[in-house]
């Protein structure tokens, strides 16, 4: 299947409008709850980007305002500390905050004030006061599922020899019959579709085991002359893929760089038919042949958090996977009576370059013979769409 123009621009604009969303789709809940969650795990300097973040869409945000100062306060800015405490009792008048407001005032020189009067400055929020489902940072542990639509850029060599061959073959029987015709063609792209379960461990590592199917195309050749003599043959790849991918998140906030890599195991199958028709005789064939790859891919990408549970991705990556050794049968028709042969795919070294052919069992091999490969490694683009519970 060779991708047309369309289905690349609309994979191409789902990232851009995925940029586009995470522009616009906070507000300073998200801020304030992101803050929370790095307060709760004592991360106070990082919090307090967030904090301020939401008091600068809301300044009425009381508990972002109680969150930064606390913050300040535990990551030893007291004077920071002290300014967003006053601003706090000016707008909710509190015996508790006023008491410990007058003791960090009159210890704020000093390099380790305690809290006066048994006075802890956890106030209104308290360590453990981050909410289920804050926005911005990922949660530290969990379960999520990811949906992986992808381009990938191939090239098969194998197929592209015997394409070539048999060309240059074409060109040698036109010099006496000008009428011959030969064509062939090949896919050079494919779209692929993954879901990956996905575990979170920790903020910032992911553990996903990916399937993903890959109806990679059709490789075909035609050839026919003016005596209505004709030949065509097909080759359907198609595979399947599992796998166990590492992914690690860098950075805090609505967009993350993330790294991923991962090893994967995949059976490949080829279903193969032909045609040959000399006269008035008809000779068809068809067969299974199927092989297992195992290979990796690594990908680099931007995580963009458009509000909690969901997560939205756009990555390039490369993968390596190569199957060679198909087995299988093929069963003719036509003259005579139907026969099925087992036997595999190979290539051969003929007069004008590699071929490809079917050895029946028992049979001796031609010179050069070797297994055909189906080589899926090359270039990967597209999106991810994830949800975490």
């Amino acid at each position: 299947m060779n991708l047309g123009p369309l289905l690349k621009k609309t994979l191409i604009g789902m990232a851009i409008l995925s940029l586009e969303t995470a522009a616009c789709a906070y507000t300073a809940a998200d801020y304030t709850n992101a803050g929370l969650q790095f307060y709760a795990a004592k991360n106070y300097v990082q919090a307090v980007p967030y904090f301020t973040a939401a008091l600068g869409m809301d300044p009425s945000d009381k508990k972002a305002l109680q969150g930064r100062a606390n913050s300040y306060y535990f990551s030893g800015k007291y004077q920071e500390a002290l300014a967003d405490y006053e601003k706090l009792l000016a707008v909710n008048p509190s015996g508790p905050v006023s008491q410990f407001v007058q003791a960090l005032s009159a210890k704020i020189g000093s390099a380790a004030p305690a809290a006066a009067a048994g006075v802890s400055p956890s106030g209104p929020v308290s360590s453990g006061g981050a909410p289920a489902g804050v926005s911005l940072p990922q949660k530290p542990a969990g379960l999520g599922f990811r949906l992986v639509p992808a381009l990938g850029l191939i090239n098969l060599k194998d197929f592209t020899a015997d394409s070539e061959t048999g060309n240059k073959d074409a060109a040698v029987i036109r010099q006496s019959d000008s009428s011959y015709q030969y064509n062939s063609t090949l896919p050079t792209d494919y779209v692929m579709v993954g879901a990956e379960p996905v575990m979170r461990v920790g903020s910032s590592f992911e553990i996903g085991l990916p399937f993903t199917i890959m109806p990679v195309g059709t490789v075909s050749s035609t050839a026919t002359d003016a005596a209505g003599d004709n030949y065509s043959a097909s080759y359907a790849l198609n595979a399947f893929s599992v796998g166990l991918t590492g992914r690690l998140l860098i950075g805090q906030g609505p967009v993350r760089i993330f790294v991923a890599a991962g090893g994967l195991l995949a059976p490949v199958g080829v279903n193969y038919t032909n045609l040959v028709s000399v006269g008035t005789s008809t000779i068809t064939g068809t067969g299974n042949f199927s092989q297992t790859a195992l290979g990796g891919q690594g990908q680099l990408g931007l995580d963009i958090h458009v509000g909690e549970p969901f997560v939205v991705s756009v990555f390039g990556g490369y993968q390596a996977l190569t199957a060679e050794g198909f087995k299988g049968s093929i069963t003719t028709s036509g003259n005579g009576p139907t026969a099925t042969d087992q036997g595999q795919l190979g290539v051969f070294d003929s007069p004008n370059g590699e071929k490809i052919a079917f050895l029946k069992d028992g049979d001796p091999a031609p010179l050069h013979f070797r297994p055909l490969q189906v080589d899926l490694t090359g270039i990967m683009i597209g999106i991810h769409l994830a949800v975490f519970f």
